[in-house]
């Protein structure tokens, strides 16, 4: 083309770039370089969250196998409040639900986190469920956890749970006396109406049960679960709990 019409078309700028390119000299930009990590990054994050979910669909069928009578009987609930928590997480605000492609890398991040957690309590659950020993760490899967050593018909326990999105904490610590299949904890520090903890023995689960346990807990958290069993405690880790508990009433 005749360099004066291209002059007169596309302006000084333009017919400079186009003899640029001519010779070598320029490059058209490539494509942003920061949206194609962005999506490497997130197809990553899919494909580690994908591996997650069927290691945990391993662990769910090992324990839906392998559990019998009540205890399946609780687990089978625990998995429904599991599936709940799951739409609700992956629900937008018009309450529609997203795909796992649909959510931000931050919420693929913390699922994955929550679904290696749940995956890692399932088996924690399925290799101690035949253990009469109740000492040991327990753990409701959802955020609740208590250390346990039994001696007699004392149970020395250290609870804790962080619970709901803003991880509302709580802590309560105490001995609780065993009768038959419950062991039952009662103080009164903080008002006239006691607090207490129930520990029902249902193999290989403790279900924990408490009433006015406000005082020792944020507005979102509790204490009430279906713990299960999912690691042995040094000894170390038994005297901790014995010197933390032996000045409770």
């Amino acid at each position: 083309m005749n360099p004066l019409k291209l002059l007169f078309r596309y302006g000084l700028t333009s017919l400079a770039l186009c003899a640029l390119e001519s010779t070598g000299l320029y490059k058209p930009p490539a494509a942003d370089s920061t949206a194609v990590s962005s999506l490497k990054a997130k197809n990553i994050l899919l494909r580690q969250l994908e591996l997650r979910d069927k290691q945990l669909a391993k662990a769910t069928k090992r324990a839906l196998h392998g559990l019998t009578g009540k205890g399946l009987s609780l687990f089978e609930e625990d998995q429904k409040n599991w599936t709940d928590w799951r739409e609700e997480f992956f629900s937008d605000t018009s309450s529609q639900l997203r795909s796992a492609a649909e959510l931000s890398e931050e919420e693929l991040v913390t699922w994955t986190e929550e679904v290696r957690r749940r995956t890692s309590w399932i088996h924690g659950l399925m290799d101690h469920r035949h253990q009469k020993d109740l000492t040991g760490f327990w753990s409701d899967g959802a955020g609740g956890y208590f250390s346990l050593v039994e001696q007699g018909d004392q149970i020395h326990f250290l609870a804790s749970c962080a619970r709901g999105a803003t991880r509302h904490l709580g802590s309560i610590q105490g001995r609780a006396k065993r009768s038959g299949e419950k062991a039952v904890f009662t103080i009164s520090e903080f008002s006239d109406e006691p607090t207490q903890l129930e520990f029902s023995f249902v193999q290989p689960w403790i279900i924990l049960k408490g009433t006015n346990t406000g005082p020792y807990h944020g507005n979102s958290a509790y204490f009430d679960g279906h713990y299960a069993k999912i690691a042995p405690l040094s000894d170390h880790e038994r005297q901790v709990v014995i010197q933390a508990t032996r000045q409770q009433p």
